[in-house]
């Protein structure tokens, strides 16, 4: 049975909401929490980020809500303890995004991850399975 998620609103740029809507296109995902959700787990699976400094002004920024499963909020909230007083999640969000778009949009959102890692065929998620049968399709 899949966990209940939670909601999450996030100040993000308006260029990373961008950024988010174009990989939900590119990769024909379902809507760009679910892009959101791609980068975090990328993000999980590479360790701390390196976040701006502490009341850094954010200019261009607008709302951006996701919903999170436990783990990935658990994970975004130890990030914001790790980086310190005065730390929230929306610049844990802010550095996730950076992290992720510095690289290849495939690793971040062309590979299917789960709460174990990354998926495979043999995966025992039935979502996972159906997202891996989604990208052979498209891959041919």
């Amino acid at each position: 049975m899949a966990s209940a998620k939670s909601e999450l609103v996030v100040d993000l740029s308006c260029d990373h909401v961008r950024w988010l809507e174009g990989a939900t296109a590119e990769y024909e995902l379902p809507d760009t929490g679910k892009a959101f959700r791609c980068a975090l787990m990328f993000a999980m699976s590479r360790g701390p980020l390196a976040l701006p400094s502490p009341g850094t002004p954010a200019e261009g920024t607008a709302p951006f809500t996701a919903r999170l499963a436990p783990q990935q909020l658990a994970w975004l909230g130890e990030e914001v303890r790790r980086a310190g007083e005065g730390a929230t999640a929306s610049q844990v969000a802010t550095a996730m995004c950076n992290a992720c778009a510095q690289g290849h949009s495939d690793d971040v959102f062309g590979v299917v991850r789960c709460k174990t890692g990354v998926a495979t065929a043999d995966s025992a998620c039935e979502g996972a399975r159906a997202a891996l049968a989604k990208q052979r399709a498209r891959a041919s």
